[in-house]
């Protein structure tokens, strides 16, 4: 019994936070616009578009190429916005 009771107040004891407590987020710290890397980037991980069978493999994919796994998503930025003249974003869209 007394094992059980040390896992439920160890966290509280390490300062993690406990299940059942209310988180306050501050609003003003809340980014009004999508960042690349937290916004973008995983979606490139979920589509599997980073992955080393696509375009995060050493040759990319159809000459177009980013980090493995997100590993710099500054670099993918620069590279989707800056390669093949910009061609790779529809802007007006």
């Amino acid at each position: 019994m007394l094992r059980w009771s040390l896992l439920l107040i160890a966290p509280a004891m390490l300062g993690l936070p406990v299940l059942g407590r209310a988180q306050t987020v501050d609003v003003a710290s809340v980014p009004t616009e999508p960042l690349f890397s937290r916004h973008i980037v995983p979606l490139f991980s979920r589509l599997g578009c980073n992955a080393g069978a696509c375009h995060g493999a050493v040759q990319g994919k159809g000459g177009f190429r980013l980090s493995l796994f997100g590993a710099d998503p500054q670099a993918d930025h620069e590279r989707l916005v800056r390669e093949f003249g910009g061609r790779l974003l529809n802007i007006l869209e």
